[in-house]
């Protein structure tokens, strides 16, 4: 695979990775609003939470591995 199609790769999966973040994000929000104020996030709140992280280490990783794509983000 040449560096062209390498790098087509790398803006897709990072398209897909911030719908997932954006989707994940938007959970936890919901999460966050139905918790009412209790003070510690639920078992379901953390997943999300561990999942969201993840999701940026990824991107934080193909913007390493390609800077170029930070262009387009």
């Amino acid at each position: 695979m040449d560096d062209s199609a390498d790098l087509a790769q790398a803006h897709i999966l990072l398209s897909a990775l911030r719908e997932h973040i954006d989707h994940v994000s938007r959970l936890i929000e919901v999460a966050q609003q139905r918790r009412r104020g209790a003070l510690h996030p639920t078992d379901a709140e953390k997943a999300l939470r561990r999942d969201l992280y993840e999701a940026h280490r990824h991107v934080e990783r193909l913007y390493e591995r390609f800077p170029q794509t930070r262009d387009r983000a």
